[in-house]
């Protein structure tokens, strides 16, 4: 039986991921499997905790144009599949993502902050307000 609020779409994105755990912080990176407005589901090899509150960023390209930017949200995570099958990974759910678009040259700057974020440890410090930050001055997106 179905119990998503929200049309899921088959959708395959760059994702990164961040929490806090035992006063420490933590970061993943995965791909999603589907998104909708108000969730995901994660492939990722480092999955977050169950019920933990997660910062997310997934990239993506939106037609017509196409227009390049980053889905951000505060989500928590519902479920997490550890790997018994072949798929690893969770499913997130929160009320929904805000679209960040990539203007110009921030997206190479983005992509050079990024290969020095993947060769640091998954224990790099995090703001915990950095998603709200960003979200502040972000767009609402519906996929329909």
């Amino acid at each position: 039986m179905e119990h998503r609020a929200n049309t899921r779409y088959q959708v395959r994105a760059p994702v990164v991921f961040g929490w806090k755990e035992g006063g420490r912080n933590h970061r993943g990176e995965g791909m999603t499997r589907n998104i909708s407005i108000s969730g995901a589901y994660v492939m990722s090899n480092t999955p977050p905790p169950p019920h933990a509150t997660i910062d997310v960023e997934i990239a993506v390209t939106l037609p017509p144009a196409p227009l390049a930017g980053h889905l951000k949200g505060r989500m928590r995570v519902v479920r997490v599949d550890r790997g018994f099958s072949k798929q690893k990974g969770f499913a997130i759910a929160g009320d929904t993502f805000a679209l960040r678009p990539d203007r110009g040259g921030n997206e190479q700057r983005r992509s050079e902050n990024r290969s020095k974020t993947s060769s640091q440890s998954s224990e790099t410090p995090q703001q915990d307000d950095e998603v709200e930050d960003d979200v502040a001055g972000s767009q609402v997106v519906t996929i329909q």
